[in-house]
């Protein structure tokens, strides 16, 4: 998909957007702001272009199920019918195994079957994340008890799956 650079920049941008907001939520009701600094506790990529920084989540050792994008493709079965039907993997080696979604260091940019490897990785683990968010949200909407949260949930839950439609 060539708009998938597109998508990763703007999920990157409503991550930073998300948290900003938040923390102004936060303080406009007169709690106090939060970081995530003291949780960036893993290793980043030294390749060429990384900010070379302590990560959050780990991008490089990720097994990836790829069978929602089958799950809706496959004629004669459909998951709300039929739960037990196993889906195939869109991309079955990512399920197996552990993969990096970023070059780690530039050796990894060199061979290009691989660079291809990790693109795949990273095309497929961003939706990945944000469909499964596109459960979270409303899941986390049932449980708001404050109306104004309950409109902050169900307007950050749909922007986490546009990107990827």
């Amino acid at each position: 998909d060539e708009d998938m650079a597109v998508y990763i920049h703007d999920n990157t941008d409503d991550e930073f957007t998300h948290q900003a907001f938040l923390n102004a939520y936060l303080a406009s009701k007169g709690a106090a702001t939060i970081s995530l600094e003291q949780f960036r506790t893993l290793p980043g990529s030294t390749a060429t272009g990384s900010s070379g920084k302590l990560r959050l989540t780990n991008l490089m050792q990720l097994t990836v199920d790829t069978s929602w994008w089958t799950r809706y493709r496959i004629g004669g079965h459909n998951p709300d019918l039929d739960p037990k039907f196993v889906f195939p993997q869109a991309i079955p080696t990512l399920a197996v195994g552990q993969h990096t979604a970023i070059p780690r260091t530039d050796d990894d940019t060199k061979d290009p079957n691989f660079l291809q490897a990790i693109a795949n990785t990273a095309a497929f683990h961003f939706p990945t994340i944000e469909q499964g968010g596109n459960s979270l949200y409303p899941a986390m909407a049932q449980r708001a008890s404050n109306v104004e949260v309950l409109r902050i949930l169900i307007s950050i839950g749909p922007t986490e799956t546009m990107h990827f439609q």
